[in-house]
C-alpha cells in the first residue's frame, strides 16, 4: 500500500475524531451540574516543567497556566477552565498535577467523560497499568457511549499491548453499535485495517465500504476518496 495513502487515511480518521470531540466538548459540558463538596486542586501548585521544553515554550505555557488559574480563582465552577488546566499541566510534563485535576473532575462531574478518557490514556500510555486504563475507558463509555476514541484506544491496548485479538475486535464491534456517522466510520476504518492486515480481504472490504458510505452521507469527500482508493487495493 502506498505510504502517503495510508498516512492520509490515518490523518483523515484523526481529523474526524477531533471534530467529534470539539463538538461534544464545547456543546455538552457547560450544562453539567457541579458538586461543591471539595475546594478542588491547589491553584497555588508550582508546575514541574519538563527539562526538554524550550525557554520560549516554557514562557508561553506558564503564562497560559497562570491565566487559567486566575479564571478558576474567580470562577471555580468553570469546567472548561479545569480541563484546560489539566491539559496545560500535561503539556508541561506535570502528569501528577494533571491526573489530580482529572480525578477531581471525574468525582465532581459524574456525567463528564473527558476526564475519564484522559485518565484512561494516562494509565495506558504513561503508566502501562492496563487494568486501570480499561476501567477508566469503560467508565467513559458508560457516560458517553457515542464517543469513538474510547473504543479505538481500547482496541490499541487490547491488540498491541495485551495481544488479545478477540477483545480488540469485540470492542470495535461494540463501538460500531454505539456510535453514529463519522465516529462510526472511523471505527469501521480501524476494523477494516485489522482485517486487511490479517489478509481477510472480504471482511476488510465490507468494513471499508460501510465506512465510505457513512462518509459519503456526511459529504466528507476527502474521506470517501481515500477509502475508495483503499478498497481498490484489496485483492
Amino acid at each position: 500500500m502506498n505510504q502517503n495513502l495510508r498516512n492520509g487515511i490515518v490523518w483523515g480518521v484523526v481529523l474526524v475524531l477531533l471534530a467529534g470531540l470539539v463538538a461534544w466538548y464545547t456543546g455538552l459540558i457547560p450544562n453539567l451540574p457541579f458538586s461543591r463538596s471539595s475546594s478542588g486542586p491547589d491553584l497555588d501548585h508550582t508546575v514541574a516543567f519538563t527539562a526538554q521544553m524550550s525557554p520560549e515554550a516554557h514562557t508561553i505555557l506558564e503564562k497560559n497556566i497562570n491565566a487559567t488559574k486566575d479564571e478558576l480563582r474567580s470562577n471555580p465552577e468553570n469546567l472548561n477552565a479545569w480541563l484546560d488546566l489539566a491539559i496545560e499541566y500535561k503539556t508541561a510534563g506535570d502528569f501528577k498535577a494533571a491526573v489530580e485535576v482529572w480525578q477531581y473532575l471525574s468525582k465532581h462531574y459524574p456525567n463528564e467523560a473527558v476526564s475519564l478518557h484522559n485518565l484512561g490514556e494516562y494509565y495506558f500510555h504513561e503508566k502501562k497499568d492496563y487494568a486501570k486504563a480499561e476501567s477508566y475507558y469503560r467508565q467513559a463509555i458508560t457516560v458517553m457511549p457515542n464517543f469513538g476514541s474510547n473504543y479505538t484506544d481500547l482496541y490499541e491496548m487490547y491488540r498491541y499491548a495485551q495481544n488479545d485479538q478477540a477483545k480488540a475486535v469485540a470492542i470495535l464491534q461494540e463501538g460500531i453499535g454505539n456510535t453514529k456517522e463519522l465516529d462510526r466510520a472511523s471505527i469501521l476504518v480501524v476494523l477494516a485495517s485489522y482485517y486487511r492486515d490479517l489478509g481477510n480481504s472480504a471482511e476488510a472490504r465490507k468494513s471499508y465500504v460501510a465506512a465510505r458510505d457513512l462518509a459519503r452521507a456526511a459529504r466528507n469527500t476527502q474521506m470517501v476518496n481515500l477509502l475508495n482508493a483503499e478498497i481498490s487495493r484489496l485483492h
